[in-house]
């Protein structure tokens, strides 16, 4: 992955995240990561940045570790599983779980029955209960909805 690095003239090096505008005057502006001390994001203004600092040449590779994909594949699991969680009918559920089929492990599926208070039953296909379960109780869901 090549990422848009510069450097000040103190030698400070900045990796561009995006460029944004700054509300409410909509002034364009720059959102930078400091890539040394406290790494923090910032933001200036579009034409301060440019003249503050220059491209670093030839682009600077950063390279993606192993580490780096674990926690990306744990925040995107985590997200999973808080709209799992976070969904309010049955339906908004069992979308989910057939959207993530191949997404899940037996620790987000664990946890998804115990939200549901579906026992955990070892060696079994835990994807395939919960989603019976979810069926189940769409059903009555539905149902309860028709008779109000």
């Amino acid at each position: 992955m090549f990422a848009e690095v510069y450097i000040s003239l103190s030698r400070k090096k900045v990796q561009i995240i995006s460029e944004c505008k700054i509300y409410p005057d909509m002034q364009e502006a720059v959102c930078y990561q400091e890539l040394e001390g406290d790494y923090q994001v910032l933001v200036m203004k579009k034409k301060d940045f440019y003249s503050k600092f220059k491209p670093v040449s030839p682009p600077v590779q950063v390279p993606v570790t192993r580490e780096d994909t674990v926690v990306a594949e744990k925040a995107e699991e985590r997200n999973i599983l808080l709209d799992f969680l976070d969904a309010t009918t049955y339906e908004e559920k069992i979308n989910i779980m057939t959207e993530h089929r191949d997404d899940f492990d037996d620790h987000m599926l664990n946890n998804m029955a115990v939200s549901l208070d579906i026992p955990i039953i070892e060696d079994k296909d835990m994807y395939s209960v919960i989603l019976n379960e979810l069926r189940i109780k769409n059903r009555y869901e539905i149902q309860n909805r028709l008779r109000s």
